[in-house]
């Protein structure tokens, strides 16, 4: 299965369950890694709204902030 097909099954996945963050967290890093940095970047943000986010989303959230440039010095 390629990426693509990987996202749309995520995305799928996601419809049923909108608040898996399990589901959400891979997503997020699917997309991050081929090239859909905002959107990655929403569901990590969504993530960090509930209870469930671990030290590894605020992690790539950084990751994801760096590569927007979007980083407060």
């Amino acid at each position: 299965m390629n990426y693509q097909e990987r996202i749309k099954s995520l995305q799928a996945i996601l419809r049923q369950n909108p608040n898996d963050t399990k589901i959400r967290k891979a997503l997020a890093l699917l997309l991050s890694e081929n090239g859909f940095t905002q959107e990655a970047l929403a569901h990590l943000i969504h993530i960090t709204n509930s209870s469930e986010a671990d030290s590894s989303v605020y992690y790539n959230l950084g990751i994801l902030y760096e590569k927007l440039k979007n980083i407060d010095t």
